[in-house]
């Protein structure tokens, strides 16, 4: 038996499959004997009871299909539309009397046809707007702006980073992840190419790390098919929802402050705690390898920052002093160049 049909038979044997089978069963064995007692015709009131139930049951597995916020969402909307089909129902009633070919329509029916109408607008509304209704977004206006929601993008979930910031209680507000960034962190996780596959491993650890640690994240089903990547459809949501945008991706960070949206870089964050390095300064480093051009060593400072040695090629493996010669900043970090420090006394041996 293959795996997709074992699993549907599994499915099928469950016990709560087995109770919504016994349900329409039992139902349907039941509909004559309660046809009979009503007076009802039972050859149309058996397969009436049996369709009823079979609506039952479907409700009942698409609610349990649906998150209980949602189910919320969608009751608070439909009491919604309810309480504007009271108010509208004049004024439906007189248009439903206008387009009548009799010129006149029954109270209850014209009720009746608000009632349906409204209400079904107000659950779709509340529906499609339903991450809109956080606890986070209806505190906006009470708030101080650095407590809006933040929206994580991939690279900062993979870069692992976050978890701290919000351990230490660094990054406040309602941290939210879009399903479509989830997405990709899966498509990253199942790519063929090692490196990309054990990144996207690494998103999928720091996620269970931040269901731990972060007592307010949420994930946002909000998508937006018009928009193929992913980067425009962050910057849609932080626009339409109001929230920051938290990433190390540079070019996304520039486009989002194109669009005045918030964002929270965590490069630029660990660049300005970064220990300040000056040109002409002395520092004693272990020159770990050989660099890509000849003659070139390479060495680390503590927070991980790459320090290019001319002339350290020789020297692997000891500890040397250096002299700062040049510092390049970009966007991706700092690359310092450095030389030997030849001392007085070297000199003098020598």
């Amino acid at each position: 038996m293959s795996v997709p049909a074992r699993t549907l038979v599994e499915r099928l044997f469950r016990p709560i499959s087995l109770a919504r089978v016994c349900f329409v069963l039992l139902a349907t064995a039941l509909a004559p004997q309660v046809a009979w007692d009503m007076g009802f015709n039972w050859w149309i009131f058996t397969p009436i009871t049996f369709i009823v139930s079979c609506l039952i049951v479907t409700v009942e597995f698409a609610l349990d299909a649906t998150s209980s916020r949602k189910m919320l969402v969608g009751g608070i909307g439909l009491v919604a539309g309810l309480i504007f089909a009271q108010l509208l129902y004049p004024t439906i009633q007189y248009i439903l009397e206008r387009t009548s070919a009799e010129g006149r329509i029954a109270p209850k029916t014209a009720r009746l046809i608000s009632d349906i109408m409204l209400g079904y607008i107000g659950i779709v509304v509340a529906l499609r707007n339903a991450d809109w209704l956080r606890l986070g977004n209806l505190k906006l206006l009470l708030v101080n702006p650095t407590d809006r929601p933040k929206i994580l993008d991939s690279s900062v979930i993979i870069d692992g980073r976050i978890v701290e910031l919000i351990r230490l209680e660094l990054v406040s507000g309602q941290i939210l992840v879009p399903t479509f960034v989830l997405q990709e962190i899966q498509g990253i996780a199942d790519s063929s190419d090692p490196y990309r596959r054990a990144r996207g491993r690494r998103g999928l650890d720091v996620l269970d790390q931040l269901r731990t640690t972060c007592k307010t994240l949420d994930t946002i089903d909000t998508d937006y098919p018009d928009q193929p990547v992913v980067d425009q459809k962050l910057i849609r949501l932080s626009r339409d929802m109001g929230a920051d945008l938290v990433t190390n991706d540079h070019n996304l960070h520039k486009i989002a402050q194109v669009h005045q949206i918030q964002v929270l870089n965590i490069n630029e964050l660990a660049d300005a705690l970064r220990p300040t390095v000056y040109v002409g300064e002395t520092l004693e480093l272990m020159i770990v390898k050989q660099g890509r051009e000849a003659g070139q060593g390479v060495a680390y400072l503590k927070d991980g920052t790459m320090v290019v040695i001319e002339g350290g090629e020789s020297q692997v493996g000891r500890e040397k002093y250096v002299v700062v010669s040049n510092i390049l900043q970009n966007p991706s970090g700092r690359l310092i160049f450095a030389r030997l420090l030849v001392e007085e006394h070297e000199r003098i041996t020598v």
